[in-house]
């Protein structure tokens, strides 16, 4: 809930900054003067810009790091079926399905796959 929070509070800034340059008449002091950071114009951007450019930064901070983390919990439900550094180097019968190894990988015609080779020759795995 604290992160939701704090999510909207951040875009509410983030909004606001972008807003306010459009919101006041920047060649017309008359306009920000009475605002917080006035009479300046830089103090006035500052004041009510200055949040929304922190709350961005925090934000693409938060995002890049829970983008990570799905990326890194992706990464491991998908192990068995990805080949990186010495786990591509398995054999053949591991990179099968469980269920077919534990079935013994039966063909169609109910014999197992190296019960018969092309040649004819029965041949041990």
């Amino acid at each position: 809930m604290k992160r939701i929070l704090g999510t909207i509070i951040a875009l509410y800034f983030v909004v606001r900054a972008v807003a306010e340059p459009f919101l006041i008449d920047m060649s017309d002091p008359s306009t920000y003067q009475a605002d917080w950071g006035g009479p300046s114009l830089a103090g006035v951007l500052l004041v009510h810009c200055g949040p929304g450019v922190v709350a961005a930064i925090l934000l693409g901070f938060a995002f890049r790091r829970w983008w990570g983390r799905r990326l890194a919990a992706e990464a491991d439900r998908a192990w068995p079926y990805r080949g990186a550094g010495e786990h591509s180097r398995r054999s053949r019968a591991d990179r099968r399905p469980a269920s077919d190894r534990e079935a013994g990988h039966q063909r169609a015609d109910g014999r197992r796959h190296h019960d018969a080779r092309p040649g004819g020759d029965a041949q041990p795995p």
